[in-house]
């Protein structure tokens, strides 16, 4: 998926490839410090973030891609995401079923071709509020609860 984006024109990539999940185990907390900053300047220096379940069927770089006010671009491998009976996620993200990485390139120009400068700056900012209301530790916590006495009555 890397490379098709990767060979695409008109597509900028600044892909960071590592042979491990977060680089892997760190000498020091300094080299571990390092590397985490470089992994959030890159998601917060793109418009776009590619984002794929990890070893669960999730991906946590969704919620920070998110956190940043940037735009995941969601790899659907049959994930649940939360709040989805609140939660319009196909207009926050660049929605690519499994099946459909292979048009990958295609449906991201296609999504952002659909929106104006406008609109773009607005669905970044409109990311940033979801991840705050619903995912910043108090915003979760407010939401969960709100949700459990709803399931409770």
């Amino acid at each position: 998926m890397l490379d098709i984006l990767e060979k695409t024109q008109n597509i900028t990539t600044k892909f960071i490839r590592r042979n491990q999940y977060q680089g892997g185990a760190p000498k020091n907390k300094e080299e571990f410090q390092i590397i985490r900053n470089e992994f959030y300047q890159n998601i917060n220096g793109t418009n776009y973030t590619v984002c794929i379940r990890g070893t669960g069927n999730f991906s946590a770089r969704f919620y920070e891609t998110l956190a940043l006010g940037r735009i995941p671009i969601f790899i659907n491998t049959d994930c649940m995401l939360p709040f989805n009976d609140v939660i319009d996620w196909k207009k926050h993200v660049v929605w690519i079923e499994q099946r459909e990485i292979s048009e990958i390139a295609t449906k991201i120009r296609n999504f952002h071709n659909g929106l104006t400068q406008d609109s773009f700056i607005s669905l970044q900012i409109k990311n940033r509020k979801l991840w705050e209301e619903y995912f910043s530790f108090p915003g979760f916590i407010k939401n969960l609860t709100s949700h459990l006495i709803k399931r409770i009555d």
